[in-house]
């Protein structure tokens, strides 16, 4: 695992070595797109073209999305955090909070300049990627920290979070400390 910004417990993902597909001559590949094109057979063309993954493409740009695995704990203690808020404020009447995701087209918040940067960069190495804005959905203006979320076919990584004070501080401070032990599963 990666470093993460000091006190929020998250981790970025270490994504390992690109896994490198068979190489293909050129003959080949020249023969596969004249069977497609000539003869309309398209088995050898999708025997030698192996489409990017969403984890090879994030490899390549050099992004390191956060662990599933850190990010599941965090959002399980900021949404029991943000109902005990709640029942102190409204008493009995709270409804519990829940995570909710959004298209990015439909977002209404402000996107940090940096993680739009970075969405772009990831659409434009794989067109077909989905982004994804994850958040709790609690009274403003105590909204937390939204996730940015890529996905492509079976594949889902959280890229990016903002907006939370114990990441902004670590930020601005530059200190990247892995602290797993802020995410006491029995919170």
């Amino acid at each position: 695992m990666a470093t993460n910004p000091s006190g929020t417990g998250l981790q970025r993902e270490d994504l390992g070595k690109k896994v490198n597909p068979a190489e293909v001559s050129t003959e080949i590949m020249d023969l596969a797109t004249q069977a497609r094109t000539i003869l309309g057979y398209k088995v050898i063309q999708k025997m030698v073209t192996t489409p990017k993954t969403l984890r090879e493409v994030l490899y390549e740009l050099g992004i390191q999305p956060f662990s599933k695995r850190t990010v599941e704990l965090y959002k399980s203690k900021m949404r029991k955090n943000a109902f005990i808020a709640a029942k102190n404020k409204y008493r009995k009447n709270a409804d519990e909070p829940r995570w909710v995701s959004h298209d990015i087209k439909f977002y209404s918040g402000p996107i940090p300049e940096s993680v739009l940067k970075r969405a772009i960069q990831i659409k434009q190495a794989l067109p077909e990627v989905k982004f994804q804005i994850e958040q709790l959905n609690v009274e403003k203006p105590a909204l937390p920290d939204p996730f940015l979320t890529a996905s492509f076919q079976d594949e889902k990584y959280y890229i990016d979070v903002w907006d939370e004070p114990m990441f902004e501080n670590a930020m601005l401070r530059g200190a990247f400390i892995q602290r797993e032990e802020d995410f006491d599963e029995d919170d």
